[in-house]
């Protein structure tokens, strides 16, 4: 970018910036006399490569490339949409030739409420944590030879950051709803449950608790399971790709918010630290609820198989 716009006039160079999306990486090499930073580019207007780094511009994709990629995500969209409504469709003559249509709307209200509400939570829960983990982001001010090497997928993924945060969110929400689908059935008896009016001995809760309510409550042990450890992994990675957690301690201070010789930031530590805090939270939630269902587990015999 630098190359074709060196010989322009200051007013063109800047009307081609501001059309840009500029993304902030370090000098890692050339010296003061000559100026030349990374790959023996220009190191910026200054002449000294060891001003703390230069601005390289990254252009937004081009008016094609957005209309193919909105084109192809339309026509998936209408495919995807034709093939549900012909096997839903189909369904719901074969419900309404015997009588019972009203069944089938039930099921299928059911299964659209929990896609919904299940993939809207795995969505702004993994997008936030990506979100607050490039927002705490630190200024790349360390040099290292693993920064060096992430500094090419920074400014790859520069300009499409957004897109990258939304398709991920999207997509680990879509199949998150779509899991959920299939615990209508366990939601449907967890609404509609019913005392049976026997507690058991041993926790002294009503029967209809371990039929109808204690399905659903490990089903929902499962979902928040899966949220945590989605957002803590989509979190690692977005603070090891923009530096806030690294394998080799770079070169830093205090003020840059990673103490030196650190291999994480303080925002990553806060942030990681909570997500296990939640994680550690679940997996006692679970062990809680493997306790109650010790009262209605099969019995087991060393040496024994049980029955099917």
């Amino acid at each position: 970018y630098d190359q074709h716009t060196s010989g322009r006039p200051p007013s063109t160079r800047g009307a081609a910036y501001a059309e840009a999306v500029a993304f902030e990486r370090p000098d890692f090499g050339g010296g003061e006399g000559n100026g030349e930073g990374w790959n023996g580019r220009p190191a910026g207007s200054g002449g000294s490569g060891s001003a703390g780094g230069h601005r390289v511009a990254f252009g937004a994709p081009p008016r094609r490339t957005r209309v193919l990629a909105i084109t192809l995500v339309i026509l998936v969209v209408l495919i995807a949409a034709f093939l549900l409504f012909d096997s839903v469709y189909t369904a719901y003559l074969w419900y309404r030739s015997v009588g019972v249509a009203h069944v089938y709307r039930t099921r299928m209200l059911t299964q659209a409420v929990l896609f919904l509400v299940f993939g809207a939570l795995m969505t702004v829960a993994v997008g936030a944590n990506v979100w607050l983990a490039h927002r705490f982001r630190p200024p790349l001010t360390g040099v290292s030879v693993e920064q060096q090497a992430l500094d090419r997928y920074r400014m790859a993924l520069g300009p499409f950051l957004t897109w990258i945060l939304v398709g991920v969110s999207l997509f680990v929400g879509l199949v998150a709803g779509a899991d959920a689908t299939g615990a209508w059935r366990t939601y449907l008896l967890w609404a509609n449950a019913v005392p049976f009016g026997t507690k058991d001995p041993q926790f002294h809760k009503d029967i209809g608790f371990y039929v109808f309510t204690l399905p659903w409550l490990r089903h929902i042990q499962g979902f928040l399971l899966a949220v945590v450890v989605l957002s803590l992994i989509a979190a690692l990675l977005t603070h090891y790709l923009f530096a806030g957690v690294a394998l080799t301690p770079p070169t830093g201070s205090r003020s840059s918010g990673r103490i030196i010789g650190s291999r994480a930031t303080r925002a990553a530590q806060v942030h990681i630290s909570i997500l296990l805090g939640l994680l550690v939270l679940v997996k006692a939630y679970a062990y809680l609820l493997d306790r109650l269902a010790l009262t209605v587990a099969s019995p087991t015999h060393p040496g024994r198989l049980d029955a099917p």
